[in-house]
């Protein structure tokens, strides 16, 4: 889910195949932003670009699509990704994407959608879903399958695993060090 214009509240239906919309904060439903017709399914996370595209993760048909958030109008395909569960857009600009199946977090120019690297993998990341910067140079992840939160530090370069169900995995992922102005 992620805070849109006007005061909204856009969510990610999973198995509805949609994504609806709620003013804030009052919360009375707005709509459905985009479904099945879209080529919407199995949504998993929603998230705005700074011009207000909504960028929505779509699962099962591995796309991030594009979607003019005052218009509803489709503008296409922003990335291809194996299994997009969540994404954040950073501070830098870009869009930072969870893949299930590659365990990584994938880094796509803000812009144009063309991947840039893997920003994020291993050190205990295992089915990654949701992905938030808790500052400019701090990256949680969600680690599904290791029931774990992974923190991926970029000015030391260093992975950190809160603790969770499976065994540690102390330092053994890899992080690309960079600076994100903004």
């Amino acid at each position: 889910m992620a805070l849109g214009p006007n005061n909204t509240l856009y969510v990610a239906s999973f198995l509805d195949d949609r994504v609806v919309k709620f003013s804030i904060p009052d919360g009375e439903f707005l709509g459905v932003v985009a479904d099945k017709s879209h080529g919407l399914k199995g949504p998993e996370d929603v998230a705005f670009l700074e011009d207000g595209t909504l960028l929505i993760c779509s699962h099962y048909t591995d796309v991030v699509l594009r979607f003019n958030s005052s218009t509803g109008e489709q503008l296409g395909v922003f990335a291809r990704v194996d299994k997009p569960v969540g994404l954040t857009v950073g501070s830098d600009g870009n869009v930072y994407v969870t893949s299930y199946v590659s365990n990584s977090i994938l880094r796509f120019d803000g812009q144009t959608g063309n991947f840039i690297d893997v920003y994020a993998a291993g050190g205990g990341l295992e089915g990654p879903s949701s992905v938030s910067f808790a500052d400019l140079r701090t990256l949680y992840a969600a680690s599904y399958e290791s029931d774990r939160v992974v923190l991926y530090n970029s000015t030391s370069g260093l992975t950190y695993t809160l603790p969770g169900k499976r065994n540690e995995h102390p330092g053994d992922g890899s992080f690309r060090n960079v600076t994100l102005d903004r």
